[in-house]
């Protein structure tokens, strides 16, 4: 990620992620069902509540940018990511080129893939498109049909929206995906940009 962002213009600040070595329950957190358990869940969590906290407490204005590890991206598409131009009014966050699987088929037993299956040019993706060549498209009328992950490259538009956002992260009764807690509780919306990619270790969602 340093190297990716070496000749970034905007000021950049590394932050270490939070990896629980227990279970969320031992470390004394509460999981929302059916997620008990699950430590890469929790880490991702609040990791982003981590970031979102130093931001609102930097003497910093503006926008903030928070980029996972494991997000790639070419110097043009960042830059293209960053100048987005006319933003729905009511936006408070835009995640960049989130992922998405049909909902039906996430439902279904994962099949473990051979190499041949993973060297056939013909193979389906499990990875759909929705917003290709779609502009921005609020993530909460897509959930009903799909599995919404990737809070990989994630756009918040101010202070008040960060403030906003830790404020229902504190009150949250349980912890879950933190790309649904992004998308069917703000004004969240998606945009596919072509050179932004994501996935490698983190906790996509499957159900």
């Amino acid at each position: 990620m340093e190297s990716l962002l070496r000749n970034c213009a905007h000021q950049v600040t590394r932050i270490e992620g939070i990896r629980l070595a227990t279970s969320p329950e031992d470390s004394g957190l509460r999981m929302q069902q059916p997620f008990t358990g699950s430590k890469s869940i929790a880490s991702i969590f609040l990791s982003h509540r981590k970031a979102l906290e130093q931001a609102h407490n930097s003497a910093l204005s503006g926008g903030f940018v928070l980029l996972e590890d494991d997000c790639q991206f070419t110097t043009s598409a960042f830059n293209r990511a960053l100048k987005f131009k006319n933003p729905p009014d009511d936006w408070d966050i835009i995640m960049v080129s989130p992922r998405f699987r049909d909902r039906a088929e996430a439902a279904m037993p994962r099949k473990k893939l051979t190499l041949r299956d993973r060297l056939n040019p013909f193979r389906k993706s499990r990875w759909k498109r929705p917003l290709k060549r779609a502009g921005y498209v609020k993530l909460s009328l897509l959930m009903d049909q799909f599995v919404v992950s990737g809070a990989h490259f994630v756009i918040f538009k101010d202070k008040t929206t960060i403030a906003k956002v830790l404020d229902k992260m504190h009150k949250l009764e349980g912890l879950y995906h933190v790309d649904y807690f992004y998308a069917g509780t703000f004004n969240t919306y998606g945009i596919d940009v072509k050179g932004v990619m994501a996935g490698g270790f983190g906790s996509d969602n499957r159900s």
